[in-house]
């Protein structure tokens, strides 16, 4: 019975929001979509429990599906909303000696350190040299110059360099160091993620450009295509070393990777005093927030302050950072989905106060992009797509290096690109 019910709460939601979002975006291809349509898809799948998963329970249904509509609603009335004023370029031209510069600065500080994490990948492979990015092998200064400035640098070189691909169809060398510099970072830190990110944006970045036309984005971008299918191989040899469960094969790896991540989160619902959702450890919006306590404890500890505080995503990991052992055996941790971060910020509240600031971020990138006729306005809104897949896992703004791809974003296009407005 409790079945029928969460896919009648879930058929709604999708019809809801597919109707709502034609008449919004006068269009079926858009990041709400996108956004409704996978989270429907996964919570389709976890009410059939395949590999053996616990049911889930009707509440977790209920709190996903009021989190998703609030997100819809809210998106609604700031799309409505918000304005943004038209700016149109004359001139729109990238430095791009200076950009390939920069990108092999990143690349030649990489290089040294990623020589000493692939003496642990040709001895012990990626499981372990995972284990040790996670762990002390690394100085604590290179993590934070890694995560904090390189990665996410390069990140935002790279969205530019593939929209620079598609719209010249032309492979820059930019482009060419941007990718190999993510094969550097694979011998540090193990990563998939990136690879995901990266996949994620191209797709992106080709559906909007070619407005969702799969034939033309076949004949057109080969070489894109073949770089997906390159990532793809890249990303399945990492699982093959670092899956919860080599034996069990790909899909088995992906499913509780993605629809794993709506079963966690309903055994946090039900063991409430051990993943503090049992009242009285709200966060009030320091979960989704994280970024802005997060830079201001980087900037006391630069200037010299000891500092216990800890960000609001250090908080939420150190529960989500926990591995916990659901019924079917597979052990877990970390992809929750964002409705935790949401939980922890205002209770049952929070379901309708961090949805909405998600769809006012979302909104405004939305705005600008169709206002704004630049490579950063379109980068911004193909990159803010690409990432919607990994709210699967967790409220995926609430990580600084997320949010500061997109500062980089924005100051690559101020300082690195020469315009005149027309």
């Amino acid at each position: 019975m409790s079945s029928m019910i969460a896919f009648i709460m879930i058929f709604a939601l999708f019809a809801f929001s597919i109707f709502i979002n034609k008449i919004l975006f006068k269009s079926n291809l858009n990041y709400a979509n996108v956004f409704i349509i996978m989270y429907v898809f996964v919570m389709l799948l976890s009410l059939f429990s395949f590999f053996g998963f616990e049911s889930v329970s009707l509440t977790t249904y209920l709190y996903l599906t009021i989190g998703l509509f609030s997100f819809e609603i809210f998106t609604l009335i700031f799309t409505s909303a918000i304005r943004v004023k038209k700016k149109i370029f004359a001139v729109y031209e990238p430095r791009s000696f200076i950009k390939l510069t920069l990108s092999c600065i990143i690349l030649a500080i990489l290089v040294p350190i990623a020589v000493k994490g692939f003496a642990i990948f040709k001895e012990s492979g990626f499981n372990y040299l995972r284990w040790a990015w996670q762990g002390d092998y690394y100085d604590q200064r290179i993590r934070f110059l890694i995560v904090y400035f390189l990665s996410p640098l390069n990140t935002s070189l790279t969205c530019y360099s593939i929209l620079e691909l598609i719209q010249k169809r032309k492979v820059s060398i930019n482009l060419l160091i941007n990718f190999f510099t993510y094969i550097v970072l694979m011998f540090i830190t193990a990563g998939r993620m990136d690879f995901l990110l990266i996949i994620m944006y191209m797709i992106s970045a080709l559906g909007f450009e070619y407005g969702g036309s799969i034939s033309r984005i076949i004949k057109k971008n080969k070489k894109l295509i073949f770089s997906i299918l390159a990532l793809l191989l890249l990303i399945v040899a990492i699982t093959g070393q670092r899956s919860l469960n080599s034996e069990k094969g790909l899909l088995y790896n992906v499913y509780c990777y993605f629809v794993g991540s709506i079963h966690l989160f309903d055994y946090y619902i039900k063991h409430t005093a051990t993943t503090l959702l049992n009242g009285g450890n709200y966060l009030f919006g320091k979960g989704m927030l994280s970024p802005i306590t997060d830079v201001f404890k980087i900037f006391i500890k630069g200037v010299g302050f000891q500092t216990n505080m800890l960000s609001g995503i250090e908080e939420i990991n150190q529960i989500a950072q926990i591995y916990f052992t659901l019924n079917n055996g597979v052990v877990m941790n970390n992809n929750v989905t964002f409705a935790y971060v949401c939980l922890r910020d205002f209770g049952i509240l929070g379901l309708v106060i961090d949805p909405a600031y998600m769809a006012l971020v979302y909104a405004f990138i939305y705005k600008r992009y169709k206002v704004v006729n630049s490579v950063c306005s379109k980068a911004m809104l193909y990159y803010s797509i690409a990432i919607l897949p990994f709210w699967i896992f967790e409220f995926y703004i609430a990580r600084t290096p997320v949010m500061l791809i997109f500062v980089y974003m924005y100051f690559i296009d101020k300082f690195l690109y020469k315009k005149r407005v027309a």
